[in-house]
């Protein structure tokens, strides 16, 4: 089989994973894993072809991407509790495939962008996410989530097809704002796009963010809204940030007067919601003294966390899970080079796609900004639902687009 037979081939494997991703990256969990799955051998294939012919175009992001994967290696190396030290380095793919994804995605799309193809799949897409958020606020009003077959799983908030409305929550406003760029922005890529397909679904994603009640999301949301305006005018882009905060100002004046009455967003500080995370951050942060060379091995806090708060007095000892946090698991699990290298990675980012004037740079910035502000009250970075999504978006977002 020759070099160009071998390319085509490997480039319909890239067209699945990104048709997986459309797919099912909102509808289940267990077939999201087509998207690694058809993406692997050409990433693995496209990256030693860049890197054969000096094209690999390293940026900041990806160095801080791949010693991010480093250092959580060493860190799960060096966890002493750790026994199956390959499945725990095995966590850290969705990082490593985020860096080698995008040569796959850049033979397959750069230069030879095909209208039909992309069109399909962000048609998929907006389907997919419309369908997984219609069944969740069924499920919410009826009890029954028809597309899952059994019982809503969360009677007060809505859950998209996911078993949990947080992780539905924090994936759906990752949607909300693609869905809201693309439709600032829709004159630019009007051959890629059903704009009345984009609009239901953005009203739909909407609708399935508030009734989720993630107040983590909201916020990252509400944060990042301004960052879509910057492309249209800095002016719109100031006056949002401005209403944005005066809205944060008003929320948090209503939670600590202890005027949000009952509502589940506004419930008082010393909520025991809020109490529990905050015993996870602080359980966190005693992790990392502890380890503060190689933490306690990637995604090993939780087995830790129960035991750091009973002997530092935190209470809430009932609770065992994550740090709610991106920035603390990771500063507990991995050290602090893990945390250098994850805020290196987010910092990057950000400057990257902000510099750029195609539709990268438009969208993409405010996709950062919820991550990271959203990032601050729930471990994204530990749901796979998320990360499917927010890895795919990072090597997407690595296209050079003329």
């Amino acid at each position: 089989m020759t070099t160009a037979k071998i390319e085509r081939f490997l480039n319909i494997f890239t067209i699945i994973s990104l048709f997986a991703l459309a797919s099912f990256v909102f509808t289940s969990l267990a077939l999201s894993s087509l998207i690694h799955i058809f993406i692997f051998i050409p990433s693995l294939y496209f990256t030693y072809k860049a890197w054969k012919e000096g094209q690999l175009d390293i940026s900041g992001s990806r160095i801080a991407l791949l010693l991010l994967v480093l250092f959580g290696v060493i860190s799960v190396i060096a966890a002493p509790d750790i026994a199956n030290k390959f499945k725990g380095i095995g966590k850290l793919k969705y990082f490593l495939i985020g860096v080698l994804g995008i040569y796959a995605y850049r033979s397959c799309l750069e230069d030879k962008l095909r209208s039909d193809k992309v069109r399909l799949i962000l048609n998929i897409f907006m389907v997919s996410v419309s369908i997984a958020t219609i069944s969740g606020i069924i499920g919410l009003y009826t009890g029954h989530n028809p597309l899952r077959f059994r019982a809503a799983t969360d009677e007060w908030r809505a859950t998209g097809m996911y078993g949990m409305a947080i992780t539905y929550g924090y994936g759906i406003q990752f949607a909300c704002i693609l869905f809201c760029g693309l439709l600032l922005y829709r004159k630019k890529i009007e051959k890629f796009i059903n704009t009345k397909l984009l609009i239901f679904a953005t009203v739909i994603s909407l609708a399935g963010l508030y009734l989720s009640y993630t107040r983590g999301a909201m916020v990252g949301f509400l944060v990042a809204v301004p960052f879509l305006l910057y492309g249209k005018s800095k002016k719109l882009f100031f006056s949002a940030l401005i209403m944005g905060m005066i809205v944060v100002a008003l929320v948090v004046g209503a939670i600590v007067s202890g005027k949000g009455g009952n509502s589940r967003i506004f419930q008082a500080l010393d909520s025991e919601s809020n109490m529990i995370r905050i015993s996870q951050y602080r359980a966190a942060w005693h992790g990392f003294k502890e380890n503060p060379l190689t933490g306690l091995g990637y995604r090993n806090f939780e087995p830790h966390s129960v035991a750091l708060k009973e002997k530092y007095g935190l209470g809430y000892l009932s609770f065992r899970g994550h740090a709610h946090n991106n920035f603390l698991e990771i500063l507990a699990g991995t050290g602090i080079f893990g945390f250098v290298a994850v805020v290196a990675f987010v910092l990057f980012w950000f400057i990257e796609t902000f510099r750029r004037k195609d539709i990268i740079g438009m969208v993409v910035p405010a996709f950062v900004v919820a991550f990271v502000v959203s990032g601050l009250f729930q471990n994204t970075m530990m749901d796979s639902e998320n990360m499917y999504l927010i890895m795919s978006v990072y090597a997407l977002s690595q296209l050079r687009i003329s």
